[in-house]
């Protein structure tokens, strides 16, 4: 009787564990993945590899235009410089300006010709031209009258001294310059002046006399 009630005992003892058995077993299975006085999870975002660095953006394109204008005022500055020497060349070697030598050019090739017309040719108001005009006179370059038909014309014509100015004068562009032009292919010489015709259309103001 005594083995009966004690197997009895043992047997209500076990019904009454094992209803605890289940959460005993799942605290150990968590206790063997999770480290002792791990931090609590947070929401901070997940990397999936290492850091990347954002790469230089490219250059916008609203930033283009300034870099060619300023390409542009560039080649313009070497332009102006180069002009400005080869002028002093022509002053050393005849005493004239280019803007002389440019207007004594005109009234050769034209002719008996009025100061509007070398203005239109020469790319200079008629006041200027009319300026230059009256230095050329002075030098004896050049001699004006007028004209048998209508008083008021005056034309101008290249005297001999004039001429043989011309003839020593070295030229407006350089020789140098002259050469390496000459020497790029027809095509490549039209590009060239189309480009720089386009670049002087844009350059004069509207209202200027030269530009028309």
């Amino acid at each position: 009787m005594t083995h009966e009630r004690d197997q009895a005992a043992l047997e209500t003892h076990e019904r009454d564990r094992a209803p605890f058995e289940p959460a005993r077993a799942d605290a150990v299975a968590r206790s063997d993945t999770t480290p002792e006085n791990a931090a609590p999870q947070t929401d901070a975002p997940k990397l999936d590899g290492p850091e990347k660095h954002e790469s230089v953006p490219d250059l916008p394109e609203a930033a283009l235009p300034d870099q060619e204008i300023y390409r542009l005022l560039k080649a313009f500055r070497r332009i102006a410089q180069a002009l400005d020497i080869q002028s002093r060349r022509i002053q050393r070697a005849v005493g004239l300006t280019l803007p002389q030598l440019v207007v004594l050019t005109c009234v050769r090739d034209l002719g008996e010709v009025t100061s509007r017309a070398i203005s239109r040719e020469a790319d200079l108001t008629p006041a200027t031209v009319v300026g230059i005009l009256d230095k050329l006179e002075t030098k004896g370059l050049i001699e004006r009258y007028r004209s048998t038909r209508d008083r008021r014309i005056v034309h101008t014509r290249l005297t001999e001294a004039g001429a043989r100015a011309l003839t020593r004068a070295p030229s407006p562009l350089g020789q140098d310059f002259e050469a390496g032009f000459l020497a790029l292919d027809a095509q490549t010489r039209r590009q060239i002046l189309d480009a720089f015709a386009q670049t002087a259309a844009l350059s004069a103001p509207p209202d200027d006399p030269a530009a028309i």
